[in-house]
């Protein structure tokens, strides 16, 4: 399959309607400038040690006292190996038969799976399709599997836990996020949050800052090598996963400092992502009612601002 074929369906299975790399401009080429001279130190380390019912535990309430989750549909290898061997009269018999399996669960009753990786590490695992029919794509459940997170368990844990949990609220119905390098803001702003306002300090939000900081970078050169130093080693899928981050945490960092300088519109923003994880409205919808667009982002980004958290 090739790799427009495979966006095109990954496009049609969410219901996307823009999976395109961003261009690297003079004004986003600035921002990154003036970012990696950010006076930071990288090397700061809080890395603390914790258990895993305390950290899942703590995420879980942060959540539980700021949105209503949804149920979400959970399916196991298990469940989908009811399929082999099935004898269907046409799509639409596949698509009904593919749509009963598994189950509604609450979010906290995915399975989580820890394996060795950085302690920062997280993965939603979702079943993305088994027919590559285009009826079928635009009509399939969206099903999770499970959730991985490091067996590293440390004071971060629970922030991972909080951004795949949000991603399994963002992830329920299609077109809930038009644009695809928008799928990462809404996470990443909670990870902040969830530090803030929960049992941390300022070093802890700020080691978080500086390897979202670094991470934001090191996208970034990963695209400058895509359009300037490929020589086909660096597929178009990898540039449009470096065009999500990239755009996603700038517009994480706009979103977090405008909820950090204005206490009367905490709550309005928190009940604006309630509206999207309800599907009320979609993604787009939200970042509109706070004019998060990327050009504006990175004009009026207050770096003197992230200075302060930091």
């Amino acid at each position: 399959m090739t790799e427009n074929s495979l966006l095109e369906e990954y496009k049609t299975i969410y219901g996307f309607e823009d999976m395109s790399l961003i261009n690297l401009d003079s004004k986003l080429v600035e921002y990154i400038y003036k970012l990696s001279l950010l006076d930071i130190d990288s090397s700061l380390s809080t890395w603390i040690k914790s258990s895993k019912v305390y950290e899942m535990n703590l995420a879980k309430e942060f959540l539980v006292e700021r949105f209503n989750l949804r149920f979400v549909h959970l399916l196991d290898e298990k469940e989908l190996q009811k399929l082999n061997g099935l004898l269907v009269g046409d799509i639409n018999e596949l698509i009904a038969i593919y749509n009963q399996l598994g189950r509604d669960v609450n979010c906290f009753e995915i399975p989580i799976s820890f394996i060795k990786a950085n302690p920062l590490y997280g993965v939603l695992v979702q079943h993305l399709n088994i027919c590559d029919d285009r009826i079928f794509l635009e009509k399939m459940k969206l099903y999770i599997n499970k959730i991985k997170l490091s067996k590293q368990i440390t004071c971060y844990t629970g922030m991972c836990y909080v951004h795949e949990l949000i991603h399994t609220q963002l992830s329920l119905d299609k077109s809930m996020i038009k644009d695809y390098k928008n799928g990462e803001i809404i996470s990443i702003f909670l990870e902040l949050v969830y530090l803030f306002e929960g049992p941390f300090d300022n070093k802890q939000l700020k080691e978080i800052f500086i390897s979202r900081i670094n991470y934001l970078i090191l996208e970034f050169y990963k695209l400058f090598k895509y359009y300037y130093e490929n020589d086909n080693q660096i597929l178009m899928t990898e540039a449009l996963v470096s065009s999500k981050y990239v755009v996603s945490i700038i517009k994480a960092f706009n979103l977090f400092l405008l909820y950090y300088n204005n206490i009367g519109i905490r709550k309005e923003i928190l009940e604006y992502i309630q509206k999207v994880i309800d599907y009320n409205i979609c993604l787009e919808d939200f970042l509109n009612k706070y004019e998060l667009s990327f050009d504006k982002c990175i004009e009026e980004t207050d770096i003197a601002s992230l200075l302060k958290i930091l």
